[in-house]
């Protein structure tokens, strides 16, 4: 496929797929969805399902990356962006805002779901959401707070540990209720939950 989208017959097919099962399985999680029902939705034959897609666990997994990979390329750029302008403090706030409305939107949060239901039939599925989701993120807050560290910005002599500790302060009780409470769930105050984040931070590995 072309950055300008799917051109070709065979192209605007995989991606009716694709957007069919991402249709199929958040609303009915893995176990529950159908390859007949995907191809229904997707105005195809279930034989053009298999022709795309071998199996159900390699249509999921072009599910889950075709959810998670927008996230994980927004919250790259916004982990590149990290005293890009000179101001620590306010890059990591334009940092912290966006991971938060990232990680909380209904689609990821109700992949998470259905990942963290199949993690003993699917290990390496659960791996690879870890790998490049909250693994990829630590790995990247690592690179950029060593950066600032040696650069006398930030004081952080284990870099990775600092990368884990921000992560969790912004993330932890809001992901965590994001697991076991149904939506609606009340809004996350994301301004406010980011601020008192980076006071905690600062506090401790402020330059």
């Amino acid at each position: 496929m072309t950055a300008a989208g799917p051109r070709t017959r065979s192209e605007r097919k995989h991606a009716a797929i694709v957007a069919a099962a991402t249709s199929v399985f958040l609303d009915r999680g893995y176990h529950g969805a159908s390859m007949d029902e995907v191809a229904r939705v997707a105005a195809v034959s279930k034989q053009t399902v298999y022709k795309h897609f071998a199996s159900k666990k390699t249509l999921f997994e072009q599910v889950m990356r075709a959810t998670s990979e927008p996230m994980h390329a927004a919250l790259r750029a916004a982990v590149d962006g990290v005293a890009g302008s000179g101001d620590v403090e306010a890059d990591l706030r334009a940092y912290g805002q966006a991971l938060l409305r990232e990680v909380l939107t209904p689609p990821v949060v109700r992949l998470r779901h259905i990942i963290v239901a199949e993690a003993d039939r699917f290990p390496d599925l659960a791996a690879s959401w870890h790998r490049q989701g909250p693994g990829r993120t630590v790995d990247d807050l690592t690179d950029r707070f060593a950066a600032l560290t040696a650069a006398g910005r930030l004081s952080c002599p284990q870099p990775r540990v600092a990368a884990e500790h921000f992560l969790w302060l912004l993330i932890a009780e809001p992901l965590v209720k994001s697991m076991f409470v149904p939506p609606p769930a009340r809004p996350v105050r994301v301004e406010a939950r980011v601020d008192a984040a980076l006071r905690v931070f600062l506090a401790g590995y402020g330059g």
